[in-house]
């Protein structure tokens, strides 16, 4: 039962994760974040049973708790090149060796989500057992 629980519960939580809109220059593909979410191996005990339900990727805490303003550089090559929508020579692609994120609201998907979904996931995992 825990590991069916486990994996319906990560299943739900999928549904709970904000998709990114893609843009031109997108270097994370639309649903990473859901696709990331995962839950671990359970431990059981003689009362209890224990596993972690995961989201490994940036944006897990990024869109969940918001972001504040920050300066991003390029690492890996010269510039960082991304879509601007509203950029000073009009819509386009630009290039810069850093720019200043302006930050980002929380969306406050994650506590919401297992509030939402640990009771109904456990009932149908609940379901499938038998003693």
């Amino acid at each position: 039962m825990a590991d069916e629980w486990g994996d319906q519960l990560a299943d739900a939580m999928r549904d709970e994760a904000p998709i990114s809109t893609p843009t031109p220059t997108s270097t994370r593909p639309p649903g990473e974040l859901r696709q990331s979410i995962r839950s671990t191996r359970p431990v059981i005990g003689m009362s209890a049973f224990r596993f972690r339900l995961l989201a490994p990727v940036i944006q897990a805490a990024t869109t969940d708790k918001g972001a504040r303003p920050h300066v991003i550089r390029a690492r890996r090559a010269k510039v960082l090149r991304f879509y601007w929508e509203r950029g000073p020579a009009g819509p386009g692609i630009y290039r810069f060796p850093k720019v200043n994120h302006p930050g980002n609201a929380p969306q406050d998907w994650w506590e919401p989500g297992l509030r939402r979904q640990a009771q109904p996931s456990l009932r149908r995992a609940a379901r499938r057992v038998r003693f």
